[in-house]
């Protein structure tokens, strides 16, 4: 697989993945010949582990490229095939301060806040 870029056909970053991936899920992508690559500059490798998927809102994309619902992400439950809905789950830590009766509050705007939806 060849991503180029349009605005300079001679830049261009390469993946390994098998025909039969569609690209989907979680690929390599060599950036070497990329011109000018501002997301490894810097870095000791040009080699990026990249996440394509297809999935839709509210899904998860598996490290394969399947799809599952995102409430049956870090359930405790494997529910892809390569268990990655199961990987970096990690327990929420509250601080001592934390009020528990104090719902959490998203942002509407920059003067307006709303109680956050919590599904548990």
């Amino acid at each position: 697989w060849v991503l180029r870029d349009t605005k300079d056909p001679g830049s261009k970053a390469v993946s390994s993945a098998l025909e039969s991936s569609l690209l989907l899920g979680m690929q390599v992508f060599d950036f070497a010949d990329v011109k000018n690559d501002r997301c490894t500059t810097g870095l000791a490798s040009k080699k990026v582990r990249v996440k394509l998927t297809s999935c839709q809102d509210g899904q998860f994309t598996c490290s394969d490229g399947s799809c599952v619902g995102m409430r049956q992400r870090c359930d405790q439950l494997v529910h892809c095939r390569d268990a990655s809905d199961e990987q970096d789950c990690g327990l929420l830590g509250l601080e001592g301060s934390y009020n528990r009766k104090v719902p959490p509050i998203i942002s509407i705007n920059a003067t307006s806040f709303s109680p956050a939806v919590v599904d548990i």
